[in-house]
């Protein structure tokens, strides 16, 4: 039962609780959160210009999105959260809500609202390797080295954004302000880019090691398996928990030919090591459902259940193109019937996520995009598409 205090229809802790950051710098309130906080003057607070996570923390902005959801406005910045929970789904406000919940009804009952973060969500850089189709340049340094080759982006521009946000460890009020608020932190949660490869933040858990919180706290990534060696292992076994999100987006093939150079041999063989040197991990597979992955995802779901891993399905809504809500409505109905089928939670909620109408327009624009891509990069998406679906696209694939 939630306290008297708030609205239990929109209230939220992160708002109370939480930081969270984009790769170019800008933060937000969580990262479902629509729009980044900005000041009074409605610029953005940025680390790249020596903003910190406090500034943020303490701005009209976050002041105002607090009152509305506890006071049971809908703030239309969490529009992300009201659809997902509009559709049956359990959304982040309601997962997170449930974790930090006791706390921060606390610090509301007490008036204090002090700067202390018990959750991190922080991208640490936009260094990746891979150049995965529903990313883009601004997350990924592979992407954008792909984007000024081809031309769609400009060179200069483009080498100047990554040289910047590439490791945002190394602006110093950013890096030292993490420091400072590891006392508070329950969890640390880090992403990219890909954050093994921004190998600054093993100081950051050096230092949690060292002053004995890691005895207290979670640490999380979210990796692409890549380079998860035995420095992020070693140093991970001597926190309390220990929650690894392995972005894995289809199975086999259709994991290579969306996250590209990834090798499926090498995704195997780094999950089996980390349940081999950390038995006590959380270890979840991360699916992010868009139309390249939809026509085979019981393999992946199959291949979990056989490793005895989490299998958690993220529903793609952005880039629109690639989300299965625009397919047209011949194919939305034989995946249904196909998915009504099989037993589990996941074929039902895909089957929610499939409901609605097509856009034909942005089905063209899959197609266009697709065709492209595959000529850069000598793919072909057709020939992953099993037989008893394929007569559903057009011969512009």
């Amino acid at each position: 039962m939630m306290s008297s205090l708030v609205n239990e229809k929109t209230f939220c802790t992160l708002p109370f609780v939480h930081i969270c950051n984009q790769m170019d710098g800008k933060m937000k309130a969580c990262c479902h959160a629509e729009g980044i906080i900005r000041d009074d003057q409605g610029e953005p607070f940025d680390i790249l210009k020596g903003h910190t996570f406090k500034d943020a923390y303490e701005s009209e902005y976050m002041h105002s999105l607090r009152r509305n959801l506890l006071n049971g406005i809908q703030d239309e910045r969490c529009n992300l959260c009201w659809k997902h929970e509009s559709l049956g789904f359990r959304s982040k406000r309601i997962h997170d809500g449930n974790r930090y919940l006791e706390k921060t009804l606390d610090r509301i009952k007490t008036n204090s609202l002090a700067f202390k973060p018990l959750s991190w969500d922080i991208k640490l850089g936009s260094n990746c390797n891979l150049k995965c189709r529903m990313c883009d340049s601004i997350t990924s340094t592979a992407l954008m080295a792909e984007s000024i080759s081809q031309g769609w982006e400009d060179k200069e521009a483009g080498l100047a954004y990554s040289k910047a946000t590439s490791d945002l460890l190394k602006f110093p009020k950013f890096f030292e302000e993490l420091k400072m608020i590891i006392p508070y932190a329950e969890e640390i949660y880090f992403l990219g880019g890909e954050p093994t490869l921004i190998k600054s933040h093993l100081s950051l858990l050096d230092f949690a090691i060292e002053t004995s919180a890691a005895k207290n706290m979670t640490v999380r990534w979210s990796t692409n398996l890549s380079f998860f060696d035995d420095r992020f292992i070693d140093r991970a076994a001597q926190f309390k928990n220990v929650i690894i999100d392995c972005s894995v987006d289809g199975y086999a093939e259709i994991s290579e030919y969306i996250r590209p150079p990834s090798k499926w041999e090498k995704t195997n063989a780094t999950i089996d090591r980390i349940k081999e040197k950390l038995p006590n991990a959380i270890i979840k597979v991360v699916c992010t459902v868009q139309i390249y992955s939809i026509f085979e995802i019981e393999k992946l779901v199959d291949w979990c259940s056989h490793k005895k891993l989490w299998l958690v399905l993220n529903f793609l809504d952005s880039p629109k193109y690639l989300s299965a809500e625009i397919l047209p409505q011949k194919m939305k109905h034989a995946l249904i019937e196909k998915y009504r089928e099989l037993p589990g939670l996941h074929y039902k909620r895909l089957i929610q996520w499939l409901q609605g109408p097509e856009d034909l327009v942005r089905w063209r624009h899959f197609l266009a995009e697709t065709k492209k891509f595959d000529l850069i990069r000598k793919n072909d998406f057709f020939h992953l598409v099993p037989d008893n679906f394929r007569h559903f696209f057009s011969d512009d694939v």
